[in-house]
C-alpha cells in the first residue's frame, strides 16, 4: 500500500491508476488552521468595546442636545448654549495643552476663523432642507449617524475605517439636524457642538486611547454611558 501511494502524484493534468476519488492519508499533511489566531480574554474585549462604547454615547448625548433645542423652550436654550460653549472652551484649552507644536495665537486665530465661519453660513444652513420633509431628513441622519460608526477609527486596522468618511457623515448629519433648528442662534450652537463631540473630544479620546490605562479608558467610558442614560430619561420626561 505505501508503494502505492508513492506512487500518487497531487495533480490533475496526468492519468494515474486510481479511483477519482481516492484520497491517502497523507493528503492533507501541508493544511494548517488558526495559523494566526489570537485568543482574547472577557477583560480584553471589554476593554477594547470602550471605544464603540463612547462613540455611541456621544452620538446620543449630541442627539439629545438637538432635541432640547428644538423644544424652542428659551431658558433650556440658553442652558444648552452656555453648556456648549463651557465643553467648547474646555475641550479646545485641553487640546492646546496636549500640543507641544503649536502657539496659543495659532490656535486661537484658528478658533476665531471658525467660529466667525460657523455663524456666517447660520443663516444659509437654517434653510438648506426646508423643501424636504422630515422624515427624509430624520432617515438621513439615521443613515450618515450609522455610516459614521462603521467607518469610525476605533483602533483597528480594517480596510472599513475611514477617518474622513466618518467625519463627512457625521457632519452631514448634524447640518441635516441642524437646519431642523428655529433660530439661527441655535443652529450655530449645533455646529459648534457638532465640531466638539466629532473633532475635538475624538480626538481627546484617541490620544487617551494611546497614552492611557484600560482603568481610565473604563471610567471615561462608564461616565458616557451615564450621562446618555441620564439625558435619555431626561428627555422622555420633558
Amino acid at each position: 500500500m505505501k508503494s502505492v501511494e508513492k506512487g500518487w502524484q497531487k495533480v490533475l493534468y496526468k492519468k494515474q491508476p486510481f479511483a477519482d476519488n481516492y484520497v491517502p492519508p497523507t493528503f492533507l499533511k501541508d493544511l494548517r488552521t488558526n495559523v494566526n489566531i489570537r485568543y482574547y480574554s472577557y477583560r480584553e474585549i471589554i476593554v477594547k468595546c470602550t471605544a464603540v462604547t463612547q462613540e455611541i454615547c456621544s452620538i446620543i448625548l449630541f442627539i439629545v442636545v438637538f432635541m432640547l433645542l428644538k423644544m424652542g423652550q428659551p431658558s433650556i436654550a440658553v442652558f444648552v448654549c452656555v453648556f456648549i460653549a463651557t465643553i467648547t472652551l474646555l475641550l479646545y484649552v485641553t487640546l492646546i495643552i496636549q500640543s507641544k507644536h503649536s502657539s496659543m495665537f495659532f490656535e486661537l486665530k484658528n478658533a476665531f476663523i471658525f467660529l466667525f465661519g460657523g455663524f456666517a453660513v447660520s443663516p444659509i444652513l437654517k434653510t438648506l432642507t426646508e423643501t424636504i420633509s422630515i422624515d427624509t431628513i430624520y432617515t438621513m441622519v439615521t443613515l450618515t449617524m450609522l455610516l459614521h460608526l462603521v467607518s469610525y477609527d476605533y483602533g483597528a486596522k480594517a480596510a472599513i475605517v475611514s477617518t474622513s468618511l466618518s467625519l463627512n457623515a457625521a457632519i452631514f448629519g448634524a447640518v441635516c439636524l441642524a437646519s431642523q433648528l428655529s433660530t439661527i442662534y441655535h443652529v450655530f450652537a449645533l455646529l459648534i457642538l457638532a465640531s466638539d463631540v466629532f473633532v475635538l473630544f475624538s480626538i481627546i479620546r484617541r490620544q487617551m486611547r494611546d497614552n492611557s490605562s484600560q482603568l481610565t479608558q473604563c471610567i471615561i467610558t462608564t461616565l458616557l454611558a451615564v450621562s446618555a442614560f441620564i439625558s435619555l430619561y431626561i428627555i422622555s420626561g420633558t
